[in-house]
Order: structure tokens, then sequence, then C-alpha cells
């Protein structure tokens, strides 16, 4: 049976504030930019693992190059409290040899001190022990 020709045409208009234009430019363009970051995955997939083994290197080594200024400066701030530490000790002691003179000379009970506490110990005799002895033969023996 044929349909009939309709007699009358009804529109229905759906009208939008500035506030739900806006909203729907927002969704409309967050599902283009999904369309195309899913797109730009899916070309990139064949190579996560080498993408991500960059990004893990450079993290690395900026984490690693964050770590080693630390160390720097905390190097650097050490330093300075020494000296500091030093001149002090110096200019109490005062004593009438030069500042360098006076460094190495106070170097040198320092290292005397480290040796008397070593032999005090019995660790120069283990070292002096252990080097004398005879190395221990690694190859086979024949049975």
């Amino acid at each position: 049976m044929p349909k009939t020709r309709p007699d009358h045409v009804q529109v229905h208009r759906i009208e939008l504030q500035s506030h739900e234009r806006d909203l729907l430019d927002m969704a409309v363009g967050s599902y283009a930019v999904g369309n195309v970051l899913s797109g730009v995955g899916a070309v990139l997939a064949p190579f996560s693992a080498v993408i991500s083994a960059i990004f893990a290197a450079w993290i690395a080594k900026e984490g690693v190059e964050a770590v080693v200024e630390w160390l720097d400066s905390k190097r650097a701030e050490s330093k300075a409290k020494n000296d500091q530490m030093f001149r002090n000790e110096y200019v109490e002691s005062g004593s009438d040899l030069t500042y360098a003179e006076w460094l190495v000379e106070r170097k040198q009970q320092r290292d005397y001190r480290a040796w008397a506490w070593f032999q005090d110990n019995g660790i120069i005799a283990q070292i002096r022990k252990a080097w004398d002895a005879p190395a221990e033969s690694t190859e086979p023996t024949a049975d």
C-alpha cells in the first residue's frame, strides 16, 4: 500500500543559551581531541617501548644531575664550614706559623692520630699479616 504524502511539516527547534553552547563546544572539542590522540596513540604503539626507554633515561639523567648538584652544594657547604673552623682554631692557637704551615702541621698530627688508632686496635698488624700471607692457589688440584 503506498504512503500518502504529508500535507504539512512541523519543525522542532532546540535553542541553547550561551552557557549551554559553551558546554557543547567543550564537549565537541574534547571528543575531537580524543579522536586525534587515539590516532596518534595507534601510530606510536609499535614504538612505545623505545619511547618509554627514552623518557626513562631522560628522567634518570635529570635525577642524577639533581643529586650531583645537591652533593656538590653540600660538599661546598662542608668545605666552607671546615675552612672557617680551621681559621678560628688557627687564630685561637696563637701560632707563630703561617696559616698554610699550620694546616700542614695539623694534617700531619691528624694522620699520626689515625695511624696510632689503627695500631692500637691491632688493625695494622692484621693488614701486615694478610699482606705477608701466601696467596691461596686457585688452580685445580689433580686427583
